[in-house]
């Protein structure tokens, strides 16, 4: 039997936003479509947005052509995350014990880590995003035939020690930019044989139409788009703090900045 690529990650399906959630899933299918067997390794949790617990059925399904195996979930403790998340989110730090627990609250599963460990003569593991217990607990089950897309950002998650062990621990990691990388070597230390930029895949979405955009959401003039979830870890305060310093140093300008995109960001007044 040919050796498979299993894609693990948190949480799958073809509804799910976000930008880790979106390569995972393309790339498997472009894989699966050029030769390469693939499979999804996940839980049954719904998507980032939900409550981390059980919602889809565990077993194996297919989906959109895809052997697609979830796990039950660990239970956890979500104020004890939570917690912790809002401290490394307001500049704070953990020490080694609530690193552990940071980790082991977040989303695991014990069911999907045994999986992991019994099958891993025939897999090979690629772990996506870095930033969940899947990954951190999950890729050291098996470094020796483990492989990280980490979707690295410079964010406070970045800097735990735990991510920094499964950087250096793994077989392969792969980055999607140059920057990207010097990050993870930053973090982590170089490792020419085992770092690789590799980019990452885009489909040209279908032609849209601006105008009818532009009617619908009432934009009118020049305009910067923001795509994506609206929180601290994606910098969206950040960037609106740009825009407010850009509209004080450019008053005569017309720019506008569009949100799109689930969450929430504080505007303020003078926008």
């Amino acid at each position: 039997m040919p050796e498979t690529l299993a894609f693990v990650t948190p949480w799958f399906g073809r509804d799910i936003a976000g930008g880790a959630e979106a390569e995972c899933r393309a790339t498997a299918r472009a894989l699966q479509a050029g030769g390469v067997p693939v499979e999804i390794l996940t839980t049954c949790v719904r998507d980032h947005a939900s409550e981390w617990v059980d919602h889809h059925p565990a077993g194996t399904t297919d989906e959109e052509g895809l052997v697609v195996r979830r796990f039950k979930t660990r239970p956890r403790d979500p104020e004890r995350y939570l917690r912790l998340h809002w401290r490394l989110q307001l500049g704070g730090r953990l020490t080694s014990f609530e690193e552990e627990d940071f980790v082991r609250e977040s989303v695991n599963s014990d069911d999907l880590y045994a999986y992991l460990g019994a099958e891993r003569d025939r897999y090979w593991y690629a772990f996506i995003p870095y930033c969940f217990g899947t990954t951190w607990e999950g890729a050291l089950v098996a470094p020796e035939r483990s492989l990280l897309v980490p979707c690295l950002h410079d964010e406070p998650f970045a800097y735990l020690r735990w991510t920094q062990r499964v950087f250096r621990t793994v077989r392969r990691v792969c980055f999607h930019v140059a920057a990207e990388q010097a990050l993870g070597e930053a973090l982590a230390g170089p490792s020419p044989e085992r770092f690789a930029l590799v980019g990452e895949g885009v489909d040209l979405p279908p032609a849209g139409d601006g105008a009818r955009f532009r009617e619908k959401y009432r934009v009118e003039g020049p305009f910067l788009l923001y795509a994506g979830r609206k929180a601290r870890e994606k910098n969206t305060p950040l960037l609106v703090e740009y825009y407010a310093r850009y509209r004080l140093t450019h008053p005569q300008s017309s720019l506008k900045l569009v949100l799109i995109g689930s969450g929430g960001v504080r505007i303020p007044s003078r926008l």
